[in-house]
């Protein structure tokens, strides 16, 4: 951990707490990316789990279309056990997927611009290519669209937190009350005076944002069948951490965040300057146990060759 290099945002209080042995394990909200990017940046392991609704309560939302809670952890084992606690289901012992003969679809485009990182990405993909695993790239044409979407938190959040701060007590009861009061970071009331602009979901551009995560859904698993995946790889961010400044991570974390599928990040890597490199995998169905051993199969193999 570098004290002088960002964590990532919201969550990267979390993921600097466990990388600084502050905690065994952490609680993140990843609405697009909010876990995984911190995990990248630290090192960890960060499970976005699939959109479920019923999984958020007491959350206070941003987007009530992607907001997810899971865990940010050192080990996939580590994340299958907070994950199964999270939703109280019976802790089963987790066991790795055998590489051997799984076809796993890497998508080159979305690969880092750096020689350094890339050369990291590249040696991590040929150790899961030695342990039997076929890599096959993956075209996703509809990776530019994603890239240009407008976010649906700018257009769910007002409607979702004035509904939230209603049920609540001995707060602000608008979103309105909240921003006339000043009583929030200056950086962000022109954003969130942008969004208040937005009163009801029932408008073109919120409508066309749902569509197009119906669309991006049908696109995956169209790749899925038509390749005969198991999951996606690409690496976590396009770029690393280079100073305390937020960093433009690209759109790789929006693939689940959209789409509305599980995702892993965990280390494939470290660069000559010791930055770790997040490799993520993306589940080809809502399947968190299926993506955990998956995984846990990948984790076993890169972690049998140093980092």
């Amino acid at each position: 951990m570098c004290p002088a290099l960002t964590a990532g945002g919201s969550s990267g209080g979390s993921a600097a707490s466990v990388i600084a042995g502050m905690a065994d394990g952490a609680l993140g909200t990843d609405t697009g990316g909010s876990i995984r990017i911190p995990c990248s940046y630290t090192g960890l392991v960060g499970l976005r789990p699939a959109f479920r609704r019923q999984q958020l309560a007491g959350v206070a939302p941003l987007s009530v279309s992607k907001d997810t809670v899971g865990p940010m952890v050192h080990s996939v084992r580590d994340a299958a056990l907070l994950h199964g606690i999270l939703h109280g289901e019976e802790v089963a012992e987790l066991s790795p997927t055998s590489l051997k003969g799984v076809r796993l679809g890497v998508i080159r485009a979305l690969e880092s611009e750096n020689s350094d990182e890339r050369t990291v990405w590249n040696k991590a993909l040929e150790r899961l290519r030695q342990a039997g695993a076929v890599i096959v790239e993956i075209a996703l044409p509809i990776l530019a669209e994603v890239e240009s979407q407008s976010c649906l938190s700018m257009y769910e959040f007002p409607v979702a937190i004035n509904s939230w701060l209603a049920a609540q007590t001995a707060v602000p009861t608008t979103l309105r009350e909240i921003v006339d009061s000043g009583e929030c970071l200056a950086e962000f009331i022109p954003l969130l005076e942008k969004m208040l602009e937005c009163q009801s979901l029932k408008n073109p551009l919120w409508l066309s944002g749902r569509r197009f995560q119906r669309r991006l859904t049908h696109a995956l698993g169209l790749a899925v069948e038509q390749n005969r995946i198991e999951g996606f790889l690409y690496p976590t961010v396009r770029r690393l951490p280079e100073s305390l400044n937020k960093m433009p991570p690209g759109c790789a974390p929006e693939l689940a965040a959209i789409s509305g599928l599980p995702a892993i990040t965990m280390p494939c890597g470290r660069t000559q300057k010791g930055l770790p490199v997040g490799m993520e995998i993306l589940g080809k169905e809502s399947d968190e146990f299926s993506l955990l051993s998956l995984a846990l199969g990948c984790e076993c193999v890169l972690l049998s060759n140093e980092i």
